[in-house]
């Protein structure tokens, strides 16, 4: 693949949430060089918006677009339920994290890497998954769910 334009998948409960101005500043860089950038995260698409709004993230200028995996599963009528917080879950661990996986196989785009504090589903892909792991800020690369290299920043 060429490098323009990379596409960027990112997750924003812990991994952007977690040091939001050093990927703040990642993002708003490669969507200023013409990448694009997604944010993929549990909660329905409202509650990711107020999130990232909350973290001074913009649409268009450090992310292109928002995916749901509540929205996801509610709209393939995956049986869910809501816990103490108000929060929703599938009712199948499994469900959930290959939901994140299914979601990238139907996108309208090739994902060139996925950035992630989980790899419970990185073995679901075929494309690189970054492992974000805070607060030390070191990063896994996976390839096809097996470990290539790590990188401490």
């Amino acid at each position: 693949s060429t490098l323009f334009p990379y596409t960027t998948l990112f997750r924003s409960h812990g991994t952007i949430d977690n040091n939001p101005e050093a990927f703040k500043y990642l993002m708003e860089g490669w969507i200023q060089a013409g990448h694009n950038v997604y944010v993929l995260s549990g909660p329905t698409r409202e509650r990711i918006e107020k999130e990232l709004d909350n973290l001074n993230l913009e649409k268009n200028k450090h992310y292109t677009d928002i995916y749901s995996v509540v929205d996801f599963l509610q709209h393939n009528n995956t049986p869910m339920y809501q816990d103490e917080k108000q929060r929703w879950w599938a009712c199948e661990d499994f469900d959930w994290w290959e939901s994140k996986a299914k979601i990238c196989s139907t996108l309208p785009f090739k994902i060139d890497i996925m950035i992630d504090n989980d790899i419970r589903y990185c073995h679901l892909n075929n494309f690189p998954f970054l492992k974000f792991h805070s607060p030390q800020t070191i990063f896994f690369l996976y390839n096809n769910g097996r470990m290539d290299f790590i990188l401490g920043v």
